[in-house]
């Protein structure tokens, strides 16, 4: 049975971590660190950590391992993926590439150590250099052209140790210019050696191997630098201006008039909404009071909260609609006392398509009508 630890991701992605994925305790504290303040370090090199992090997981993992809120998200990660195997290896695809677990494992730890505290990074490397036996790590540098090996051999006993072999893959030690570290049978001395190599090719992996032998036994470490994905273009999602079908038609300020496009706006406050006319110029909806937006995937619930007094003035398709009936009893509330929202639901298919789903009209006393048969249900396209 293995030990778990907790990580919360912008508050939205819990995931209990198995101690079978880390190579060891030291990296728990790194982890942690890493993906607890990665939100407030909306860098390139905290992203690839973090995407790296899920690229290392298989779903069978992810599931066993964590649990997430709906419609929560982190960077590349919509928990949304993680509802079903398929969208979880089809996010794997398009964000992992080749990369096996551990070597995911490896850009994990590589560009964590560029978004955490200096301090915690240099205890991370101290307690993994501590340990007994063969032990080797990469560290950034700073121009991204190099890294930095370290490595520390600690024996159990008092044997002398050689070395084997030692080969850079796709990389040269800056001082020597050779693409290994040390000859064959030169004397692994005890304690904690450093060597900077300059990677020949840094759009492809580079790696160091050190395999040296001791009291008969053969002691190995590898270290791979993967170069970091390209940063990944977020999505659109339900923010740009959206045109109506050719030939739709409503009724603004009194007048049948062509629709062209609505336009979402996300703030840091939330969301706006506004009409656009046939000349891009943009007009606030007078009968609007506030939107909101709850993205669930690809889904988009919208509440379209309307002023008082609008008697059910839908945006959407400019018109009165018609009032559900009143419960009984309630029949002499004056239209001016209630309080009307209109619920939309749409479907983003690809970047530039949205489908109407579902159109409810909620009325605050009486309740809510679907109005999805009613009024008419447009496909709109992105037109920014």
């Amino acid at each position: 049975m293995y030990s778990k630890w907790n990580v919360l991701i912008a508050g939205m992605v819990l995931v209990t971590v198995p101690k079978f994925l880390l190579a060891d305790d030291c990296d728990v504290a790194l982890s942690e660190k890493l993906m607890t303040v990665v939100e407030s370090r909306s860098s390139d090199a905290s992203a690839s950590a973090a995407r790296a992090w899920f690229c290392s997981m298989n779903y069978s993992e992810y599931k066993e391992n964590s649990s997430t809120d709906a419609g929560g998200s982190y960077g590349a990660f919509s928990a949304d993926y993680g509802s079903s195997e398929g969208k979880y290896n089809q996010w794997k695809s398009e964000n992992c590439g080749d990369s096996s677990s551990s070597e995911s494992l490896d850009t994990f730890r590589y560009q964590a150590q560029r978004s955490v505290d200096p301090k915690l990074v240099d205890a991370w490397r101290d307690c993994k250099l501590a340990r007994s036996g063969l032990t080797c790590i990469a560290t950034p540098t700073s121009n991204g052209r190099s890294f930095k090996l370290m490595y520390s051999w600690r024996p159990t006993g008092s044997s002398s140790a050689h070395y084997v072999e030692t080969f850079i893959d796709n990389g040269v030690k800056v001082s020597t210019g050779n693409n290994y570290l040390r000859e064959p049978g030169d004397k692994l001395l005890m304690g904690q050696h450093e060597a900077l190599i300059r990677i020949s090719d840094t759009e492809e992996t580079a790696s160091v191997s050190i395999e040296a032998e001791y009291d008969g036994s053969s002691q190995s470490c590898v270290v791979t630098v993967s170069p970091p994905p390209p940063p990944q273009v977020e999505k659109k999602g339900l923010a740009g201006v959206w045109c109506y079908p050719a030939g739709t038609y409503g009724a603004v300020n009194g007048q049948n008039v062509s629709l062209y496009a609505r336009k979402f706006v996300k703030t840091s406050d939330g969301w706006r909404l506004t009409r656009v006319d046939s000349d891009r110029r943009e007009y606030p909806y007078a009968t609007l009071q506030s939107v909101s937006v709850q993205q669930n995937g690809e889904i988009f619930k919208t509440v379209e909260k309307l002023r008082p007094g609008m008697q059910g003035y839908v945006p959407y398709h400019p018109l009165v609609m018609p009032l559900p009936a009143p419960p009984q009893g309630q029949a002499g509330i004056s239209p001016n006392d209630l309080n009307f929202s209109v619920k939309i639901n749409y479907r983003l298919d690809g970047e530039d398509t949205l489908i109407t789903e579902r159109i409810v009209l909620r009325v605050d006393p009486w309740g809510e009508r679907d109005y999805s048969t009613i009024l008419p249900l447009h496909t709109f396209r992105r037109c920014d």
